[in-house]
């Protein structure tokens, strides 16, 4: 009788964990676009993807391809001084994550290849998963920075309501960053992690507190390593202006500094596959409170992620030649 129930609850489970895995990321990201596709022009939309401006989308492939660099200049800066590790490899690892992003929910999938990749480099999991949330908080922290200075300028069409969502999110950011560098926070969680069955979560936490103190007693380096990230944020703001632009639509760039940051946030959510519907909604609704056409909004959002997708290709070349180490073979 017992097996009789468990057999019949067995597909119940297997629904449930369809319903809160994949399959829920993938109809999140199927209505969404379905959604837009009802109303929008779809005709208008490959008209304006059509009339693009070839020499722009060349420019917004070099602007990618240099956010790449300096992205992965900025992870290099937190971890160049363990010797396995090349700005060469860096390099590699990041594109090869970032293809194995596209098909993976939010930024999960990138994370796990870099912290993966990372650890098996260095032979140090604590370092890297310390480097990995530093390079986490100094990314959050510099697009939310974006926000507050794009609006600090004012510009026409400005979404309403972002300005206090931004500064609440900044605080979170600031608390959340003292709670992992600040001793008493430290001696509650490993107090809370003591239990014999958290042993090795509690080691863990440990070493990678012991990770990040190398960082805080180099208060040099993660200052560069924010400058960086801003060039960096700032790079990927460009990329989508210009793809505007290529479009035909111009907009002040300080609107591109609050409406990229805050859509690039909203993706971050494990909700859809790769951000894929979520990012579409995003462009169309933020960009259409500044003035933008929803045709040239959706087409704006496709047009980038097509060429971010035709950008982070060779990440399956760097993977069949290279696997997943950021070293300098």
């Amino acid at each position: 009788m017992l097996m009789k129930i468990g057999a019949s609850m067995a597909p119940g489970r297997r629904l449930h964990r369809w319903l809160t895995g994949r399959g829920f990321r993938i109809a999140v990201s199927v209505g969404l676009l379905a959604f837009l596709i009802s109303w929008i022009d779809l005709r208008g939309m490959l008209a304006e993807l059509v009339g693009v401006r070839y020499d722009l989308v060349i420019l917004v492939l070099v602007a990618m391809l240099t956010t790449r660099i300096v992205g992965a200049f900025r992870w290099y800066l937190l971890l160049h001084v363990h010797p396995a590790v090349s700005f060469p490899g860096v390099v590699r690892l990041t594109f090869v994550s970032d293809f194995v992003g596209y098909f993976t929910p939010g930024s999960l999938g990138i994370e796990l290849i870099r912290l993966y990749g990372m650890a098996k480099t260095t032979g140090d999991g604590a370092l890297s998963a310390a480097s990995m949330l530093v390079e986490r908080a100094i990314g959050l922290c510099t697009l939310v920075l974006l926000v507050l200075l794009g609006i600090g300028f004012h510009p026409p069409g400005l979404p309403p309501g972002i300005g206090p969502l931004a500064w609440l999110g900044l605080a979170l950011l600031v608390a959340g960053t003292a709670l992992l560098m600040t001793q008493p926070a430290r001696r509650l969680t490993l107090y809370l992690l003591a239990s014999a069955k958290l042993r090795r979560v509690h080691s863990a936490a440990e070493k990678v507190y012991f990770a990040l103190d190398h960082y805080r007693r180099r208060p040099g380096l993660l200052v560069a390593a924010f400058a960086t990230g801003v060039l960096f944020q700032l790079l990927r703001c460009a990329e989508t202006a210009i793809g505007a632009a290529a479009l035909g639509f111009h907009l002040p760039f300080e609107l591109f500094t609050v409406i990229v940051p805050v859509v690039i946030l909203i993706t971050l959510l494990p909700i859809s596959i790769a951000g894929l519907g979520v990012r579409e909604v995003g462009f169309v609704y933020l960009f259409g409170l500044a003035g933008m056409p929803a045709e040239i909004a959706l087409a704006l959002s496709l047009l980038t992620r097509l060429l971010n997708l035709l950008m982070a290709l060779p990440g399956a070349w760097f993977y069949i030649r290279h696997g997943v180490v950021a070293s300098s073979r």
